[in-house]
């Protein structure tokens, strides 16, 4: 089970596709294309692509691959392995060389054990590939755009702080470090003195995160200059108000030196350098609003 989850019952199973299309296309495939059906005109096809793979000896080789969408919302419903049987029947029939299964949920056992089997099969010429719920939020955080198009519904984005302490704004989020393939989830304290969003030095070591290879930079303060680091890459996951998931990519965030006496602060700080993308501040039922 993902840390992070959509409600995967918010897409009907063309919007599944195409998000799924979408992703594909995002993620380098070429000539992806989602088929006319459900009907005749597909043949039992979603989506078709095409990846190129250079060969180690030399050369290239273009690989067709058969792509299969399965979208069960909330539902526990797995993929078995008679599904698995026929996706390799079309597989065959159309001429292609992968199977990819992309599901919101996971594949059953003996799907996973016919998969590997038919993959290791010299007289089937198939491989098999799955992307499975855990792989889709992982897909979805990498590409926010992607995200907000199917997650966030309408043109308002309101994210809630937790019920207000003497007007302290506190909001949680989750921290994507994409260069680093890790995620950690923190409480920010709103700070428009803040230029840039900043996190306490107990996030390295929490996360073992390697310091000498990020660019060490010092900051002005009001009691001197404190030592800081650069996070490149990293996406801000808050949940709004309706209870989706928004996403906010950041080309840098700061971490206080965990040498540093602000290291100890309880709370990171959300800067203005995310605050400015919302148009206001309101405060309802106990509780501030970031808005856009």
């Amino acid at each position: 089970m993902p840390m992070i989850q959509f409600d995967w019952g918010q897409l009907s199973d063309s919007e599944f596709e195409e998000m799924c299309k979408d992703i594909l296309r995002a993620e380098g495939f070429e000539n992806v294309r989602r088929m006319s059906g459900p009907g005749p005109g597909d043949i039992g096809r979603d989506i078709t692509a095409e990846e190129t793979v250079s060969l180690k000896a030399g050369g290239k080789r273009l690989f067709k691959i058969l792509v299969q969408c399965k979208n069960y919302g909330k539902s526990e419903t797995t993929i078995g392995a008679s599904e698995i049987e026929r996706y390799v029947n079309r597989v065959d029939t159309l001429g292609r060389d992968i199977l990819l299964v992309i599901t919101s949920h996971d594949l059953s056992s003996q799907a996973k054990s016919i998969a590997e089997k038919i993959s290791k099969d010299p007289r089937r010429r198939v491989l098999i590939d799955f992307w499975t719920e855990a792989d889709l939020v992982d897909k979805l955080l990498k590409f926010p755009k992607i995200q907000e198009k199917y997650f966030v519904l309408g043109t308002t984005v309101k994210i809630s702080t937790l019920p207000s302490r003497d007007f302290l704004m506190q909001i949680p989020a989750t921290i994507i470090f994409e260069k680093l393939g890790t995620s950690y989830t923190v409480v920010f304290l709103v700070d428009t003195g803040c230029d840039t969003t900043m996190l306490s030095g107990v996030v390295a070591e929490r996360i073992g995160m390697n310091l000498c290879d990020l660019k060490n930079i010092k900051l002005a303060g009001l009691g001197g200059f404190i030592s800081a680091y650069e996070l490149p890459d990293v996406t801000l996951i808050f949940h709004t108000h309706k209870g989706d998931l928004y996403a906010e990519k950041m080309d840098k965030i700061l971490l206080i030196a965990p040498d540093e006496e602000m290291m100890k602060l309880p709370f990171c700080l959300l800067g203005m350098d995310v605050i400015k993308r919302f148009k206001k501040i309101s405060f309802e039922n106990g509780r501030f609003f970031l808005e856009k």
